[in-house]
């Protein structure tokens, strides 16, 4: 717009502002400055599925389709509100690399960012000292090969908030255990609030029932490629690995089809949404199902039930649709006969068995007694035959 083209004429100038909006753009820089740009790469995304939901619309997509990009578009605009207002929640801190001078004064000059995970993984790989402690604690970066400055590693209050959260958090993880060890002297399995402070006991029977009636959401424990925790099916959770699973039963009475959360953090997303509009009642309706040594002795039990059950079902079905079955010496099935003609069949097969074994093997010791015989008169014979090999080589060479 700066250009002696636009500025000198008012036309051009409407017509560029028509598709360059000066207005979005003085925006654009202001979010660039103020928040950096993970705010420009957010609103590129809500323009996205801004878009992906008016083409649902105009090719009138399934419900399910358009709730999923209207849930995902109001996610962002939630956090990019979250992100205008300067709320932390959700963001991950970073801790400033500066390096510092012989007196130990910091210089200030930023060599590297890094985020509360990564400063984690660093003190985990020993590659971080520690000076002081307490509020007055200092983490320092191990210096490389051929690096000699030394450099500081400093986080500001949103790192501090962070660290104490995760503290507060390991402390109600500690507080949950001790909880959930006496509940479960008395329950077979634990109803645990999601923040980890109610606990209430809750029979197998009665979990079974949750899940049955479509009321129970699984996730697996470990992540998937994406660095999600994808859904699994309740039943399955609860017979074959439970300490592989998070079960998470909604105990209200809205219907939640298991397609709407294909991912744990889809749910999470879920009852923070909930939280921020007020319905808290309704969030604290999402409890963990955590199982108890009696709990899990009971699955284990009910799926070896389940098994034998499954196998004798399996051999009335056969013995109602077939004429017959033969068995191994292990009483395994081998063979299985559709009607009577095929069992007279492999009976008369069976009958005449040892006969046409016999037969055959007396043909064998036959052939073999002829092989022997052509084999010595072959070496009987040999040294006559060689005899006149020579004769005959000697009376053509003459």
């Amino acid at each position: 717009f700066s250009r002696p083209e636009v500025k000198n004429s008012e036309r051009t100038a409407f017509l560029l502002n028509s598709m360059f909006s000066v207005r979005e753009s003085i925006t654009r820089q202001k979010a660039l400055e103020s928040h950096g740009r993970g705010m420009l790469a957010l609103d590129a995304l809500i323009d996205m599925q801004g878009a992906r939901l008016a083409a649902a619309r105009w090719d009138k997509s399934g419900e399910e389709i358009k709730r999923s990009v209207t849930e995902a578009l109001t996610q962002l605009t939630d956090l990019r509100a979250k992100w205008q207002a300067k709320d932390p929640a959700g963001l991950e801190p970073l801790y400033a690399v500066t390096t510092v001078d012989e007196s130990g004064r910091r210089l200030w000059k930023v060599d590297e960012w890094l985020t509360g995970g990564e400063l984690r993984e660093l003190i985990e790989a020993k590659r971080v000292t520690t000076e002081g402690e307490g509020a007055k604690i200092k983490f320092w970066l191990k210096p490389g090969p051929g690096e000699t400055a030394r450099r500081e590693i400093v986080g500001g209050v949103d790192a501090a908030l962070w660290e104490r959260d995760l503290l507060t958090e390991a402390r109600d993880d500690n507080t949950a255990r001790i909880t959930l060890h006496d509940v479960f002297e008395k329950h077979e399995f634990a109803a645990v609030s999601l923040n980890g402070r109610e606990v209430e006991g809750i029979s197998y029977q009665d979990a079974m029932v949750i899940a049955a009636g479509g009321k129970a959401f699984s996730f697996a424990r470990g992540k998937d490629g994406y660095g999600l925790h994808p859904a699994q099916h309740p039943l399955q959770a609860l017979w074959d690995d439970p300490s592989g699973t998070v079960m998470i039963l909604y105990r209200g009475e809205k219907d939640y089809s298991r397609d709407r959360f294909p991912t744990f953090e889809s749910l999470k997303d879920h009852i923070e949404r909930l939280k921020r509009s007020g319905d808290e009642d309704e969030a604290a309706k999402f409890v963990r199902l955590e199982a108890g040594p009696d709990g899990i002795a009971k699955m284990i039990g009910f799926a070896k039930e389940f098994q034998a059950r499954s196998r004798t079902m399996g051999w009335t079905s056969v013995k109602l649709q077939t004429y017959g079955v033969a068995v191994n010496p292990d009483g395994h099935p081998s063979e299985t006969f559709l009607t009577k003609d095929e069992f007279d069949l492999f009976h008369k097969a069976l009958a005449t068995s040892q006969e046409d074994y016999a037969g055959k093997r007396s043909d064998a010791i036959r052939a073999y007694a002829l092989k022997e015989a052509a084999e010595q008169r072959r070496d009987v014979e040999k040294p006559k035959l060689d005899g006149e090999t020579v004769r005959f080589n000697a009376v053509r060479s003459a």
